[in-house]
């Protein structure tokens, strides 16, 4: 009974957060945590792939953040597994440990959806995949017409529903014009990818953006707070710098949040991250042009976000 209870309440954690996010497979192999323990407190928080709040680590202490706005008397939620595109069946296969089955939105969505349309979603991102890495370079053309049809799978709005196939190959593409320094494709990537994750986005008209479609924005809504969040509002902060400079200050705000949200402080935010992108700014570069410095700031998907061992049920 003693050894059931702390298995399924009990989490495995890094060293800090932001190490686990920096830190890459050695040479074995393995990744993994170098400690686990029990928060009591955190140990009520129940499971959901669309949560509200995400959890982080420094040394033995679990700083559990909102990811975005809560009402009074909401229950507090976050994923014991982060959520991913394998399909409703697999998602709670990977759940079964702790004795229940994901009834959120998302999951609620997926398990509704017909197999056609998922089967279609699955040759779709296999279209994009082969446009993008076409042998004589990006047909980028192809790649954007199969996520135009990737969006018309999903039948609810993006912010009840995060359409989770959608955010890695916005993610390729928004690096793909970052590394062209095409600010202006980066916005309008950026604004796509956010929109996918229920992200509710407010436009800022200003005189330099080229076309609507590229207007800056602002966020009236924070949607799922996946790692790559956070990546993109880096870009996305080098890329205003380009196409409206008095929208930097915003930019930066909002990825200093996503950095609090994902590392649990922002103390380390401009060693680790804003000294090199003020850099990029200066030279007038989107964030991610530069190879080698794309290499140290890769954000690889955490793995504390797979290491809940929460309870469904209260200690």
């Amino acid at each position: 009974m003693v050894a059931r209870i702390v298995a399924l309440n009990s989490f495995g954690y890094p060293l800090t957060s932001l190490e686990d996010q920096y830190q890459k497979d050695n040479k074995d192999g393995i990744q993994g945590y170098v400690s686990s323990g029990i928060w009591l407190n955190a140990s009520y928080i129940n499971h959901s792939c669309y949560s509200n709040v995400r959890r982080s680590f420094i040394g033995d202490m679990q700083i559990v953040r909102a990811t975005r706005d809560i009402s009074a008397g909401e229950e507090l939620t976050f994923w014991y597994k982060q959520p991913e595109t394998t399909g409703y069946k697999k998602r709670q296969e990977k759940l079964q440990n702790w004795g229940f089955k994901c009834k959120c939105a998302i999951c609620a969505d997926d398990k509704k959806t017909l197999k056609r349309n998922l089967t279609m979603r699955d040759n779709l991102v296999g279209d994009f995949n082969a446009a993008y890495s076409a042998p004589r370079g990006p047909n980028i053309a192809k790649a954007e017409r199969a996520l135009t049809a990737l969006e018309e799978t999903y039948k609810k709005p993006a912010t009840e529903v995060p359409r989770l196939a959608l955010e890695q190959p916005y993610l390729v593409l928004l690096k793909l014009y970052a590394a062209r320094n095409q600010a202006a494709d980066v916005i309008s990537s950026a604004r796509k990818f956010f929109i996918s994750l229920g992200f509710l986005l407010t436009d800022i008209p200003v005189s330099r953006a080229p076309t609507t479609t590229c207007l800056p924005f602002h966020v009236k809504r924070w949607g799922l707070m996946v790692d790559s969040v956070l990546e993109v509002w880096l870009i996305l902060w080098t890329a205003y710098a380009i196409v409206a400079p008095e929208l930097v200050d915003m930019a930066e705000a909002c990825a200093k949040t996503a950095y609090k949200i994902c590392i649990g402080e922002d103390s380390t935010f401009d060693q680790e991250v804003g000294v090199v992108a003020r850099e990029w700014i200066g030279k007038k570069v989107c964030y991610g042009r530069v190879e080698a410095s794309v290499d140290r700031f890769v954000w690889h998907r955490s793995k504390v976000a797979n290491s809940g061992h929460d309870a469904d049920i209260p200690m």
